[in-house]
């Protein structure tokens, strides 16, 4: 059950209170000097904070997810007192709030809330889209204009076709020009219409390209953070769909408003002109339908927010699938798969079906409501041609005006329906391009046009998810041009640790100094060009070999491009393809093998020509000879760079100048193999294992041989 803790600690003591039965009671307490360890401890429904006393570890408080960060904050906190008698870095300084009108809690710690944005300021930032081509938006309107008073115009000719021809007996040729004017009339408005209907489909195609280029850039300046917090297939359905319905948005449903609007101002004008008392009953039912609309805002609101997150999750099951189709034929599992999105299309189904329900009562609804507007006027009106105080052609054209303003009010429904549904769409385009963005162009950030290499860890804690740290506490110097090996199980940290160095996240708490400068202070620019990276997986582009091997330095010649892959070994099998260097990869690089893919990597990497050069187990995919060619080459390309090198084979890591062995997140030993070998601690262990599993491996090619 939910209860309410608190856990607070002076320089003397620490405690905890909890409710009971409504009354808060102390729990428990410890003099400050009694503790000597105090952690946060995260599971799948929260989680609980733990001291250890005099040896013996002690439950202090439980909490829920919500309350994960504050947890690990204070735990972190109260250890670096323990420890240095100091406040670690960065500590937060803002709670997640909730939304003042809502109270839903937000989704980011500063973000807004997406149930209670303001329309009219989303409206406003999303026709700054439209400003730059304002002249054809214009001719646009004045046709928009011209079609509607158009429009006017045949109620007035109908009249004059019963009051001065039919009921007067009139002319045949006086019937046939009035016919005429009708026809002329109806062509003139079809010719205006597709004079507009052109113009605003420019204008929309250039609007829409505005928009998805703008959320491509936003997009590439993510952090990764967003890209782990958003898959594949969101931002698939943020750059189709969502991008679909800010068009149709921006043009079609405010071409709808305008002409709605006008149309009831043309109509309303009208009629109040013709008969007022007539009009004054017509206008009655008009208020119904805004009212109920505003009333549902919420509600529609929500249901469209549910439906763009179940868009969202069939989407990312086809991110999924698709490149994973060699697996799922591998193991058979088509049918499964089959099965998995058909959930997630049922699931939009219904999500789509329970908004649709409501617009599909409500819109009936709100035409009964004008239709018994519509009777009433016959009546009254009837009455007053019977009495004579109106004539029969009047009373026709004064109905034809009455649905050509209920029409428009009948759509307003329509429209709000699609407003909803697009606005849902804004929120989430424009939650992507405000995400917080990789800080390219600080602008206090230092230029550092050339890194020498030295690069220092100092008290460095970081987690994927903020409250979960996967790094504790890691200091670590390393001189300019060294090589450092990172060592450790699975899971060790060891890829963390370079993701850190390369910047693709910044660190929790703690820092970390490239050339005596704060990684977060470097211009962005500079730091990157001047790192490779070759990963574990390397990611080839559907592009040619060259233009692989030349991406990350553009201006590459052929001879250039060459020596690299010579360098890397990898000149001998490209020119045994048919295109040679000319070959296209295809998707992620799939028509070359695991070895060949790493090559290409590794010449990109060269040709990059780096002063910090990361190697995250970029053997791991070659055979043993080929390794050896590799790492020859290596040996070349890491004179004079400063290197963090990961490697499956520990082998591969006795060139290292040090090794630093990291085991759950922590750094736990460090030194040169031979003296790592001295210690018979973690490294030994590790070293030890591997050399059983080659054994055992010989021993079985022996016996199948």
């Amino acid at each position: 059950h939910f209860a309410e803790w608190w856990l607070y600690a002076t320089d003397k003591r620490l405690r905890t209170l909890a409710s009971d039965n409504g009354e808060m009671r102390l729990r428990a307490e410890f003099g400050l000097g009694e503790v000597s360890k105090v952690e946060a401890h995260s599971f799948v429904g929260g989680g609980w904070v733990e001291a250890t006393v005099d040896g013996k570890v002690h439950e202090l408080a439980r909490f829920t997810n919500a309350c994960s960060k504050d947890a690990s904050e204070f735990a972190r906190a109260l250890s670096s007192w323990l420890q240095k008698k100091e406040l670690p870095e960065g500590m937060p300084q803002r709670e997640r709030g909730k939304c003042p009108k809502c109270g839903r809690a937000l989704p980011e710690e500063e973000g807004s809330c997406p149930f209670c944005l303001p329309v009219g300021r989303v409206a406003r930032r999303l026709v700054r889209y439209a400003r730059p081509y304002w002249f054809p938006a214009l001719i646009g309107l004045m046709l928009l204009f011209a079609g509607q008073g158009v429009g006017v115009l045949p109620p007035q000719v109908m009249r004059k076709i019963v009051d001065d021809v039919l009921m007067s007996h009139g002319t045949l040729r006086a019937l046939s020009l009035w016919c005429g004017a009708l026809v002329g009339l109806h062509l003139l408005s079809i010719g205006l219409g597709m004079w507009r209907r052109w113009i605003m489909a420019w204008l929309g195609g250039k609007a829409s390209y505005d928009i998805r280029m703008q959320l491509y850039q936003a997009m590439q300046r993510l952090s990764l953070r967003n890209y782990d917090r958003w898959p594949t297939g969101q931002l698939m359905s943020r750059m189709t769909r969502d991008c679909d319905m800010m068009e149709f948005l921006l043009i079609d449903l405010v071409q709808e408003a305008l002409s709605t609007a006008l149309m009831v101002f043309l109509m309303g004008t009208v009629i109040f002109m013709m008969n007022w008392r007539l009009a004054l009953l017509l206008v009655v039912p008009v208020p119904i339908a805004p009212l109920v609309l505003y009333r549902l805002r919420r509600r529609f609101r929500a249901l469209w927010h549910r439906v763009g997150r179940l868009w969202d999750h069939m989407n990312a099951v086809l991110a999924d699938a698709i490149p994973g189709i060699k697996v799922v034929k591998a193991f058979a599992q088509e049918e499964r798969e089959i099965g998995r999105f058909d959930k997630a299309a049922n699931r939009v189904f219904q999500g789509v079906v329970s908004a649709e329900r409501w617009w599909a009562v409500l819109s009936p609804v709100m035409g009964l409501i004008f239709f018994f507007g519509s009777t009433v006027i016959w009546w009254f009106g009837g009455a007053q041609v019977l009495f004579g105080k109106m004539t029969f052609g009047e009373l026709v054209a004064f109905n034809a005006y009455v649905w050509m303003f209920y029409g428009p009010m009948q759509q307003v429904t329509y429209l709000w329906d699609r407003v909803f549904r697009a606005m849902t769409s804004v929120e989430r385009v424009f939650g992507v391009m405000d995400a917080e963005g990789e800080p390219y162009e600080e602008p206090h950030a230092i230029p550092v046009p050339r890194i020498e290499g030295q690069v220092q860890f100092s008290d460095v804690t970081f987690g994927y998810e903020k409250g979960r740290p996967v790094l504790h506490d890691i200091s670590l110097e390393v001189a300019a041009g060294e090589m450092i090996g990172l060592v450790g199980h699975s899971g060790a940290g060891k890829t963390t640790t370079i993701n850190l160095v390369c910047r693709f996240y910044d660190v929790d708490s703690g820092k970390i100094v490239i050339d005596g400068h704060d990684l977060r202070r470097i211009r962005l620019g500079d730091l990157r060009r001047q790192i490779g990276v070759v990963p574990q997986e390397p990611f080839l582009f559907n592009a040619t070999i060259a233009d692989n091997i030349g991406y990350g330095n553009p201006h590459a010649t052929r001879d250039e491009i060459v020596e690299a892959a010579r360098a890397a070994n990898a000149h001998e099998f490209i020119v045994r393809l048919p295109d040679g260097y000319d070959t296209v990869v295809g998707e992620r690089g799939h028509r070359l093998s695991a070895g060949e893919r790493q090559r290409v990597a590794i010449a990109r990497a060269i040709l990059h020509n780096p002063r910090i050069l990361i190697l995250d187990e970029a053997t791991a995919s070659v055979d043993t000879e080929t390794e050896r060619q590799i790492q020859q080459a290596l040996e070349r390309l890491v004179k004079g760079r400063t290197t963090f090198a990961i490697a499956h084979r520990l082998s591969t890591l006795r060139n290292a100048d040090r090794l630093v062995v990291l085991e759950k997140g922590r750094k736990v030993e460090e030194g040169t193999h031979e003296e790592l070998l001295r210690k018979r601690g973690v490294y030994h262990r590790l070293v030890k294992m591997q050399r059983e599993m080659h054994r055992e491996a010989a021993r079985v090619k022996v016996v199948d041989g």
